[in-house]
């Protein structure tokens, strides 16, 4: 089935999605909307209206055809299900206990109750057993298999409705290859069932060694405790998600060589998980735990985060991306930042292989703080005459042992995800651009929404600009400046920047330039541009990034200095053209460029000029935010050309 979303007549059937979800106690569109809110990054926080609200699908294929009613017409839900694939008789003897242990659980479930979980334990208990016995018939396969999962997930209902409480705690948030910390598995029986703890173990990754602790166990409060001690090995791999334990294939995860079972798994296995076998209520049980490490915020008390491996020492450039004009012929120097993750001191240097032609200072560093941070500064300097094309920087920190570190691995960490490190290798990319950059020029830059790549790879282009803002330009003298450029989204970003627009519309009629980059709907409804420009409510983009661009007016400026913009400018843009294009407009403006996906409609609003007064008013749709990170040298020429136009 589709969700027939923007043409409900093609629907199906419908569904209600005002009913009310009975653990959460709200309707299906309330929590879709807190799912919505979860967007953090893309700022759409939504209401949880009260209320029914129908959702039409359409039928595609497959199932009981387009006479269905219900999204899992055709598909058998119940549990006996498992057994259509057995063989007939086996499947005759399987298919009235797993009938059994359907109508226990549902059993089990109308009891349920917060205050009286332990009047389920014996059906649960019923449940495990019947589940055991169906396990011991049946041959190795996809059945079998589905019916282990289940024999785990009512062991560990078993253990939370007898009230067992568990938890697995180490002594360190980040393990040092090579370096001990403690483990402590907690075992709580709240309940009155009676509970024996059978045996403790912790299972790891590839790459540690298990031992007991001493003392092995204690007691205290009824809370049994077993103690260990883990280390990764001196060479352990730092924890990372899976799909980026090896670089991507372009825009592919590369995980040829991981096992089938790991593939399309949202986190991978935790480093240390502690397994318990337990007899609960007269039956054996194994749980799990994942091993993570706990601690105390002083404002929001306690936090967990999950445990994992770190190298004694990261390395990171400040720039993965270096812009170089052929033209530009002086020494530039990038910052690299060195984070021990050891107590005891570190020194060594920093070694560089430059791309031939190329010269790199190799500076030592010392870190005499416990985990502490030590930044030193590479001076490169270019070729004589160096070509245009792409090359690479890698560092290496050489410590004074010998030992070699490439990388950094640092914590993406929100309260509204789960903590994962991301790799980052430690090197710069050199793009050699055939680029002149407009001399002489004073550009302003109001930042817009995740728009931290554009004015830091103009700066690193020769064209700094000045950081600017809707506040400050209330206060400015803007006479200063001939050109500003306004950041995606930032009138959505920028709540001043409304009020500072009719004074920047009267510094462009003086003859200053303001290049707008893609806003949504509120500039368009908000009337900033000084003529008439609209887009459509399903907003024009160019999703292809390789899609033909013909050029309407080459012999306009824009197109033509300082760079000559041809056919080569548009080679080589990732993941789109541009988004948000204007879709109507008035005949001030001058539409520069004509761009059409396969199979779409040719859009004309995706670079649009008009002289306003004695200045430029630009507005473009084209995706410089994507481009100038990734060192597309089209998108870099084609923007020079905006910051000259005067």
């Amino acid at each position: 089935y589709r969700r027939t979303f923007f043409d409900p007549e093609r629907a199906t059937f419908e569904i209600s999605q005002g009913s009310i979800e009975p653990l959460s106690g709200r309707s299906m569109v309330q929590i879709a909307m807190a799912s919505r809110s979860r967007h953090r990054s893309q700022d759409m926080g939504m209401l949880e209206p009260l209320g029914t609200r129908m959702a039409g699908f359409e039928w595609v294929a497959g199932g009981v055809g387009p006479a269905g009613d219900d999204l899992f017409a055709g598909v058998d839900t119940r549990l006996a299900a498992i057994s259509a694939e057995l063989e007939p008789a086996l499947a005759a003897e399987i298919e009235p206990l797993l009938q059994e242990v359907e109508q226990r659980a549902a059993a089990a479930r109308r009891e349920l109750s917060p205050a009286g979980l332990e009047a389920s334990v014996p059906v649960l208990r019923g449940v495990l057993e019947d589940l055991r016995r169906v396990r011991e018939r049946l041959p190795a396969g996809a059945a079998a298999d589905l019916v282990a999962e289940k024999i785990s997930i009512a062991e560990v209902s078993l253990a939370a409705a007898a009230s067992v409480a568990i938890d697995a705690v180490a002594s360190e948030s980040a393990a040092v290859s090579g370096r001990e910390l403690e483990i402590e598995v907690s075992v709580w029986n709240a309940g009155s069932h009676p509970v024996e703890l059978d045996g403790v173990d912790l299972v790891a990754r590839p790459g540690w060694s298990i031992a007991p602790a001493e003392p092995a166990a204690t007691e205290e409060n009824g809370v049994v405790r077993r103690h260990f001690t883990a280390r990764p090995h001196e060479r352990a791999r730092a924890t990372v998600p899976y799909y980026l334990e090896v670089p991507r294939r372009g825009d592919l995860y590369d995980w040829r060589e991981l096992p089938e079972a790991v593939r399309g798994e949202p986190e991978r296995a935790p480093e240390l998980t502690a397994r318990l076998a337990l007899v609960v209520a007269g039956t054996r049980i194994e749980v799990e735990r994942e091993v993570v490490w706990r601690g105390r915020d002083q404002a929001v008390g306690e936090i967990r985060r999950p445990l994992r491996v770190v190298p004694r020492l990261e390395i990171g450039a400040e720039a993965d991306l270096m812009p170089w004009s052929v033209s530009f012929d002086k020494p530039r120097r990038i910052r690299v930042t060195l984070a021990s993750h050891v107590d005891e001191s570190l020194s060594g240097r920093v070694v560089v292989a430059a791309p031939s032609g190329w010269a790199a200072s190799e500076p030592e560093f010392a870190i005499a703080e416990p985990r502490g941070i030590a930044e030193v500064e590479i001076e490169i300097r270019p070729p004589a005459e160096p070509e245009p094309g792409r090359s690479r920087l890698i560092l290496t920190a050489e410590l004074d042992d010998g030992s070699r570190y490439r990388q950094a691995v640092p914590l993406v960490d929100y309260p509204h995800v789960h903590p994962r490190a991301v790799p980052v290798p430690a090197e710069t990319e050199i793009v050699a651009l055939d680029l002149v950059v407009p001399e002489g020029r004073e550009i302003g830059y109001v930042y817009g929404a995740a728009d931290r790549g554009v004015p830091r790879m103009l700066a690193a282009a020769g064209a700094p600009p000045a950081s600017l803002s809707g506040e400050s330009l209330d206060l400015l003298d803007l006479s200063h400046y001939d050109v500003v450029v306004i950041g995606p989204r930032a009138y959505e970003t920028d709540s001043d920047l409304a009020d500072a627009n009719q004074r920047l519309l009267e510094w462009v009629r003086g003859g200053g330039t303001l290049v707008v980059q893609y806003q949504q709907y509120d500039y368009f409804r908000g009337g900033f541009a000084p003529y008439r420009l609209d887009v459509a409510r399903r907003h024009d983009r160019i999703t292809d990034e390789a899609s033909p661009v013909e050029i309407l007016e080459p012999d306009h400026p824009v197109l033509n200095r300082p760079n000559r913009i041809d056919a080569s400018d548009w080679e080589g843009w990732v993941q789109e053209r541009g988004l948000y294009f204007a879709s109507d407009w008035d005949e001030a403006y001058t539409p520069l460029l004509a761009l059409r996906d396969p199979g779409g409609e040719e859009q004309r609003g995706g670079l649009l000029v008009a002289r306003y007064g004695e200045g430029w008013y630009v507005y473009t749709g084209l995706a410089f935010f994507r481009q100038l990170p990734a060192g597309v040298s089209g998108a870099y020429r084609l923007l020079a050309n905006l910051l000259a136009l005067d």
